[in-house]
């Protein structure tokens, strides 16, 4: 046997032995192997071995068959039989062999890299965010920005430079700006809300106290005169900044717009004006007008134009109607008047005439049926056609009403002339018999009675009276 090959296969037993460790002690090795090692330093077995710079002490050898070998080892984080290969990333030391020798524990590490652990497992992996552990369920110091017992959980977003404590997720070292209190800043400075605190609550929340999500003032507003959620609107019938000021008594349901006053649900009947503050036109119908202008919605009987401050155009319109912007009857006309070509109401319908129109023309055969609206006669010529003679009914009526009136007018004459003869003769006979008395009462001879003549009292000339009546209403 010669003597390179001893050499081999004695380097074989010391790889088989000891090459798990990566690098033995040379006074842990045989006398054997510390004499091949020997020779091989000074050159007894040397072959010519390039690129040792990651073996132990930069040494290797190629003791057979052209084979560099690591003679000490390789140093931290390589492995191999020259040492040309990396470890895990999570390994200090692992194992050397690396395809020259068999060897299935070549990437188990030995030693774990800082925030590594060996635990249960030889791949020297913590959990996620763990910078270092004692196992894969309990880490020691977790990365910034993370705490709990495996580094799970994230640090409140608001902490100074992201450090919490790992216990609890405590800001240690404060809050990353002003506007963020509390141990774990995740509350707003009083007066702000919003998830970055950026946004401020309304002045009128009670103690300047708003919802961080979402503004709401959730201690009520500062005073009774603001309303709402967020106390930005003023209680009904008051307005202004401070909600200080009073809407109009005008406005419908007591309320105004809080910016300026305006009437928002409109004006109380009568009433217009951004304010409700200026009166509607008496003309308008139930005193409604539009808000903005005044302008009449609709207008009384007989009135027209936007503020309804004219009268129609005729006073005989229909139901006194007119249209609006023109004053015209154009609905139509009142009694027996017509529209003109004017389109007002003052023509006349057919066979009628007068200021009214009620009174039948005088004569019924007009042409058209139609004649003067003040005279009443025919405008055009009558009829040709039209029998002109006289109405025999008319005539005959014409005739007794005469004889009658005559016979009435005799009757009347006679009984005055007869009343007036009876009075005179009654007068006479009372002359007389006044005389007879006296020529009775001088007279010294033989007293001889007078006989007078009968006496007309006032009974007897009424019952004649009354009997004349008779015969004249006999007559009649």
């Amino acid at each position: 046997m010669s003597i390179a090959n001893c050499i081999g296969r004695n380097h074989r037993r010391l790889v088989q032995g000891y090459g798990n460790t990566g690098y033995q002690p040379l006074e842990k090795m045989t006398l054997f192997a510390r004499l091949i090692i020997m020779l091989t330093l000074v050159g007894v077995v040397s072959g010519e071995c390039t690129n040792c710079h990651r073996c132990v002490d930069d040494t290797c050898s190629d003791p057979v068959n052209n084979i560099c070998f690591c003679v000490y080892g390789c140093k931290p984080g390589y492995r191999g039989d020259r040492c040309l290969h990396d470890c895990p990333e999570q390994c200090y030391t692992c194992g050397r062999h690396y395809g020259w020798i068999n060897d299935p524990t070549y990437e188990i590490c030995y030693e774990c890299k800082y925030g590594y652990h060996n635990g249960s497992s030889t791949n020297c992996l913590c959990p996620i965010n763990c910078q270092q552990c004692t196992s894969t369920t309990q880490c020691t110091l977790c990365y910034p920005g993370w705490h709990g017992t495996t580094c799970q959980s994230s640090c409140p977003l608001n902490c100074k430079d992201q450090t919490c404590r790992k216990s609890d997720g405590m800001c240690t070292d404060g809050c990353s700006s002003s506007s963020f209190v509390g141990d774990y800043c995740n509350d707003c400075k009083s007066g702000l809300y919003g998830d970055n605190c950026h946004l401020i609550c309304s002045t009128n929340c009670k103690d300047n106290t708003c919802r961080k999500s979402d503004g709401v003032c959730i201690n009520g507003c500062s005073s009774s005169s603001f309303v709402g959620d967020y106390c930005n609107d003023c209680k009904s019938g008051l307005y202004g900044d401070n909600c200080h000021l009073i809407c109009s008594t005008n406005c419908k349901d007591n309320t105004c717009r809080k910016s300026d006053g305006y009437c928002t649900s409109g004006c109380r009947n009568g009433w217009y004006g951004t304010s409700c503050n200026l009166q509607c036109s008496f003309f308008c119908n139930e005193s409604e007008c539009h808000q903005d202008d005044g302008v009449c919605y609709e207008c009384i009987s007989g009135k027209y134009k936007s503020y309804c401050e004219t009268d129609c155009k005729s006073d005989t319109c229909l139901y006194n109607k007119c249209e609006r912007n023109s004053g015209l009857c154009t609905i139509g006309c009142s009694g027996n008047l017509i529209l003109g070509t004017d389109n007002l109401c003052q023509a006349c319908k057919a066979g009628k005439y007068g200021s009214t129109c009620d009174i039948d023309c005088i004569s019924q055969n007009c042409k058209n049926n139609k004649c003067d609206k003040i005279t009443g006669t025919c405008i055009d010529e009558q009829e040709t056609t039209a029998d002109t003679s006289p109405d025999i009914s008319f005539v005959i009526g014409w005739v007794f009403g005469g004889c009658a009136f005559t016979v009435n007018v005799a009757l009347v004459i006679y009984i005055c002339y007869k009343r007036r003869h009876t009075t005179t003769a009654e007068t006479k006979r009372e002359t007389e018999r006044n005389d007879n008395e006296v020529a009775y009462i001088n007279t010294d001879v033989e007293i001889v009675a007078v006989q007078p003549e009968q006496v007309i009292t006032y009974e007897d000339l009424k019952r004649r009276t009354d009997a004349e009546s008779s015969e004249y209403s006999v007559i009649t």
